[in-house]
């Protein structure tokens, strides 16, 4: 496997585990949230996050979850799916910047940089497709003369 599939498969992952965390914590713990805007750097998102999103905050985690769940089996597939996964992947980390500047900030933004890079590959391969080694084409008959 190269880097740039192994790069989309741990990003498959956290994109799965996110969805399981907020998924875990909108259900048990939903107080969590209560304070993730309050660092925010535009008191726009603030406004918004304490008015709007907290207060229906099961409501606004579904389509996170899904999104996270789609970007997850998108970015495993192969093809024209990988490439609509690292559209929405970086752009849902970027969304999140200004709401988490206490840190996540920072950790989305570095998440960021790679996403935006891996779209520069072709993904003719699918995760589990090369984790079963049916490979075909070229690859598969340089690697096979290896």
């Amino acid at each position: 496997m190269k880097l740039h599939d192994i790069l989309r498969l741990i990003f498959a992952l956290i994109f799965f585990l996110g969805a399981i965390a907020n998924t875990i914590m909108g259900l048990f713990s939903p107080s969590m949230y209560e304070t993730f805007a309050d660092a925010s750097i535009l008191p726009f998102y603030r406004s918004l996050w304490e008015t709007l999103v907290y207060p229906w905050i099961h409501l606004f985690l579904i389509p996170v979850v899904i999104v996270e769940l789609a970007m997850a089996w998108l970015l495993v597939q192969s093809g024209t799916y990988v490439k609509v996964g690292l559209g929405l992947a970086p752009a849902f980390t970027l969304f999140l910047v200004p709401f988490w500047w206490q840190g996540g900030a920072i950790a989305n933004l570095i998440l960021a940089i790679p996403l935006l890079w891996l779209p520069r590959y072709d993904y003719p391969h699918s995760i589990p497709e090369m984790l079963r080694g049916k490979r075909s084409g070229p690859e598969t008959q340089s690697t096979a003369k290896a």
